[in-house]
């Protein structure tokens, strides 16, 4: 993913229309970003942990779709 700079801040921060593969890498992360927080609430008791845990699979999915997203641009 590029860093954000004078160049190309215009171009990180707009949104970039997914291609077709991208669109399928999407899919299979989300798949596996809900599989994943599934398990955590199955057997994660209530509590901050579990709460933390989640919210950091939100950060991580936001993360990898980004790198994603992003990839074509120059860095």
């Amino acid at each position: 993913m590029p860093r954000i700079n004078e160049e190309n801040v215009e171009q990180v921060l707009t949104y970039q229309p997914p291609s077709s593969d991208q669109i399928e890498r999407f899919g299979l992360l989300r798949q596996a970003f809900i599989s994943c927080a599934i398990t955590i609430m199955e057997n994660v008791p209530e509590g901050r942990e579990r709460s933390l845990a989640l919210t950091k699979i939100q950060e991580c999915r936001m993360w990898a779709n980004a790198g994603i997203a992003l990839e074509d641009l120059p860095p």
